[in-house]
């Protein structure tokens, strides 16, 4: 997997800078403000619903307790907040959703 780059100036981001970001990001090197893309944030909104139905069907087939779904859904959104800098992909411009 790799980090995503800077549109204008092609700085990688580091994973630490994109761990928590939420919309936007300035670039550390240039400067210019940079936008998750129209497709990685549509994209991004189907995981809280995959998320839920995946805990539903796991529920379902295993007869999971409500600790043990509080669990699997707790490492679920670990391994979501983890891996989500690898999904960003960013442009100098804010593109409209749909």
């Amino acid at each position: 997997m790799i980090l995503p780059h800077c549109s204008m100036c092609n700085y990688q981001f580091k994973w630490k800078e994109l761990l928590f970001m939420m919309g936007m990001k300035r670039c550390p090197k240039c400067g210019e403000t940079q936008y998750v893309t129209a497709k990685k944030r549509r994209q991004a909104a189907w995981c809280g619903p995959v998320i839920v139905t995946l805990m539903f069907v796991l529920q379902t087939l295993f007869s999971l307790t409500m600790q043990s779904l509080v669990v699997v859904g707790l490492v679920l959104i670990i391994v979501g907040v983890t891996v989500s800098p690898f999904m960003y992909e960013f442009t100098e411009k804010e593109e409209p959703l749909f």
